[in-house]
């Protein structure tokens, strides 16, 4: 199928392109198409995002066993699409891809709580609001405490 501009009124007619009902029902059917695209992939953040949060909350049992858990992720995730392309033209599918997208959230748990316990985070996080002109203020240590860092580390060495 050839792509066309679609334009309104007559001018179109008179420069000799004619665009037939399948075509503009084609047109229509592919802008349906990705407008329920992202639909979907907007709605599978929300189970993403609890799953996250739930993760964050239980990242013991993930941490605790670790190889056993990533083997029985490996199998419900590889289970899930499989799932998930059985029942492609069913709601059963969509609850499955929610429920998919919200383990791989909870499996994101323990990997969010380590970037935030991370040394230097706060600071980096202290950071971007100076550098973006924020009402919050400087992230600069006062002078006094930068004299002391540097002070220990001369003494040190």
């Amino acid at each position: 199928m050839e792509l066309k501009p679609i334009r309104t009124g007559d001018p179109a007619i008179s420069r000799g392109v004619t665009y037939d009902a399948a075509e503009i029902a084609a047109a229509e059917q592919g802008q349906k198409v990705l407008r329920n695209t992202y639909l979907l992939l907007a709605l599978t953040m929300v189970p993403t995002v609890i799953g996250a949060f739930i993760g964050m909350a239980t990242a013991g049992v993930i941490i605790a066993h670790p190889i056993i858990g990533t083997f029985v992720m490996l199998g419900a995730v590889i289970g899930l699409q499989f799932g998930i392309a059985a029942n492609r033209n069913s709601a059963l599918g969509i609850l499955l891809l929610l429920l998919m997208t919200g383990l791989l959230g909870w499996w994101l748990g323990p990997i969010l709580n380590f970037a935030l316990e991370m040394k230097g985070w706060s600071a980096t996080r202290r950071s971007a609001p100076a550098r973006s002109s924020s009402p919050w203020g400087s992230s600069r240590p006062p002078r006094s405490a930068i004299s002391a860092s540097w002070a220990s580390s001369c003494s040190s060495a």
